[in-house]
């Protein structure tokens, strides 16, 4: 039989891993974001349109900063601070490339670690890479990265890269349709990447894919923008997430991105930080929004 202190200490163990599994399930819940895409003959005045609406606690601060590395190409990125997962979410750089990721929550924790993380990546094709295909082109970087999604846009085309565990990559891209994702693997050869797909993940994930079905062409920023205030599946599910609970998580931010043929782009920013006014801004893709003469929040 078990003495005393013997089923004292079975009890803290067991408390103690049902602490640890309640942060790891919370934490999992706040690994949520809606990625969605157009482009082609169904964008009016062609072109392509990308959109992310990014969810976590409310508990982080957020900002658009130009970046100016010293070598590679200038980019405006949208960076989290504070509250955990800090650092860069979306980005647009001075090609016209601009790129947004979603966090792999069918994927455990563990084995998301290691190797070079969503906002490493990110960095790296924002700075290296002025086309979608000269993106999608870096093996060197999807082979390597921690399991992670993304999509990306350029003024001809869109894609979607779906990065799994043990260096595997895949690759969509479309010149005239949509694409879009959530927090868990759409292409064929990665289902089995899917360890656990989170209720929220496939109802958002079968809402965007529906409204973008029905959404009529050709379409314009403000259309897409529609979308991303949809609400329709309720406080956790919806596109736009209002939290059922005062610290549950929710949408505080959304980034999107118009780019014409020809001509400067529109970056949409729109930031929901708690305790704060919501800021909106629409801002020109010029020559200046690289210069240092964009308004941040």
């Amino acid at each position: 039989m078990l003495s005393g202190r013997a089923k004292a200490a079975i009890a803290r163990s067991a408390y103690a891993l049902s602490v640890l599994l309640l942060v790891l399930l919370g934490a999992g819940a706040a690994w949520a974001c809606t990625l969605f895409s157009l482009a082609g003959s169904g964008v009016a005045g062609g072109g392509t349109l990308l959109v992310k609406n990014r969810d976590w606690h409310p508990v982080q601060a957020q900002r658009l900063v130009l970046v100016t590395p010293g070598d590679g190409y200038r980019y405006l990125g949208l960076f989290a601070e504070g509250g955990g997962a800090s650092g860069l979410k979306a980005g647009v750089n001075e090609a016209g490339l601009a790129v947004v990721s979603a966090t792999a929550g069918s994927v455990p924790r563990e084995a998301r670690k290691g190797g070079p993380g969503m906002g490493g990546l990110l960095r790296r094709l924002l700075t290296r890479c002025g086309s979608v295909a000269a993106a999608v082109a870096r093996a060197d970087l999807f082979s390597r990265g921690r399991p992670c999604l993304f999509l990306l846009s350029d003024r001809q085309e869109v894609a979607r890269v779906e990065v799994a565990p043990g260096g595997r990559y895949a690759v969509s891209r479309t010149v005239d349709g949509v694409l879009w994702q959530t927090n868990h693997y759409l292409e064929p050869a990665l289902a089995d990447a899917n360890v656990r797909i989170g209720a929220s993940s496939r109802a958002r994930a079968a809402r965007i894919a529906g409204l973008l079905g029905d959404l009529p062409r050709p379409a314009n920023l403000a259309a897409l923008l529609a979308l991303s205030r949809d609400t329709a599946d309720g406080p956790e599910n919806g596109i736009w997430r209002t939290g059922g609970r005062p610290r549950a998580a929710r949408t505080v931010a959304t980034f999107a991105v118009a780019m014409p043929p020809s001509g400067p782009g529109r970056l949409y920013l729109r930031l929901a930080d708690p305790g704060t006014p919501e800021w909106t801004r629409t801002i020109p893709l010029d020559a200046a929004a690289f210069s240092g003469n964009t308004p941040a929040p």
